[in-house]
């Protein structure tokens, strides 16, 4: 019996330490200028983001219930929750002592748009906009010139 308890507790122990070796996460800007998110967690830490992210997202939707979107719809698929979610974990994160810099810094978001594309878009406000820029600490990720 006892032999039996420590192979189970070795297996135990390789399962545990596999897990830990296969953890990661991976962030990119896909070519539409979206960022991607994939990983892998071990189930303690998975158990807890996800759990987090479901906290981020009642808070979410306890604020927004009933406030039309831009497009004037009202419902927000599940995937679409949790990525607003993630959201504002990552805003909570900042806010608080995780990054020490100032709060100036933390939510600083430089981008970069050539003169050509500004005068354009200030010449004729009913053109649509056609130029893009370029956020600079996301990867090259980019977004209208209008925003």
């Amino acid at each position: 019996m006892r032999a039996s308890r420590r192979v189970d507790r070795l297996t135990e122990a390789r399962e545990t330490a596999w897990r830990h070796a296969q953890r990661h996460l991976e962030t990119w800007v896909d070519e539409d200028g979206m960022v991607v998110i994939r990983g892998r967690l071990t189930p303690e830490l998975g158990a807890v983001v996800h759990r987090a992210l479901e906290a981020a997202a009642d808070r979410l939707f306890r604020e927004t219930a009933g406030v039309p979107n831009d497009d004037g719809t009202v419902e927000v698929t599940a995937g679409q929750c949790r990525a607003d979610a993630l959201g504002v974990l990552a805003e909570s994160a900042l806010a608080s002592d995780l990054d020490r810099g100032t709060a100036g810094d933390r939510y600083q978001v430089v981008i970069h748009v050539d003169e050509d594309t500004l005068k354009e878009s200030a010449g004729d406000a009913a053109e649509p906009d056609t130029g893009q820029a370029i956020l600079e600490a996301a990867d090259g990720a980019y977004l209208s010139a209008e925003t």
